[in-house]
């Protein structure tokens, strides 16, 4: 799968260097599966952008493309109501550009809410979305909320939170939890 984009099509996935988000540029047998398990699974739909991109078994973070920029986290959360179905939420956030990024990785507990999600937004619009963008939802190549949060670490923590960017934590019961004290707990600061 090739890694997730932003707005303008660049390479982003959740490392960041030098205040921009890089893209994994390595090859390796388990991204070559991704990006052949999330082609479209239908032809695009007349004046439409790309169908359903199949989520493989057992996938379970999601990456949601084609976010206005103005969206901030509260306005997401609003719109993808934590509900425990999903237990980590993270907005990228461009220090060059001092704004998101215009995607979103959602991981979910289980496979089949995942699959729910893509079903309900997939092509849809947000509330205060323009009509020219439909956002898309897709299997994202970083899976599982462990291998996400290897990509922060103190430096990165302490860059999101000066600007409020950090990620967003749930537990079973849909609480938003302390994010400090759990990106300690998973050893990331």
């Amino acid at each position: 799968m090739a890694a997730a984009t932003d707005e303008q099509g660049e390479d982003a996935s959740l490392v960041p260097e030098g205040g921009q988000w890089q893209g994994n540029a390595a090859r390796n047998p388990v991204v070559a599966f991704e990006e052949e398990a999330s082609q479209p699974t239908a032809a695009p739909v007349a004046g439409g952008g790309p169908a359903t991109r199949l989520v493989p078994d057992g996938f379970t973070t999601l990456v949601i493309r084609n976010i206005p920029a103005r969206y901030n986290q509260e306005m997401l959360l609003a719109e993808f109501i934590p509900d425990g179905s999903f237990d980590f939420f993270f907005l990228p956030y461009s220090f060059k550009d001092a704004r998101t990024m215009g995607i979103a990785f959602l991981n979910f507990r289980t496979h089949a809410s995942a699959l729910g999600f893509q079903e309900k937004w997939h092509r849809h619009f947000l509330q205060d979305h323009g009509r020219t963008k439909h956002l898309d939802v897709a299997p994202a190549t970083t899976q599982g909320l462990e291998a996400n949060l290897q990509q922060f670490n103190a430096r990165t923590t302490a860059r999101f939170q000066r600007v409020g960017m950090l990620p967003v934590f749930v537990d079973e019961d849909a609480n938003i939890l302390d994010p400090l004290r759990e990106l300690q707990r998973f050893g990331r600061i």
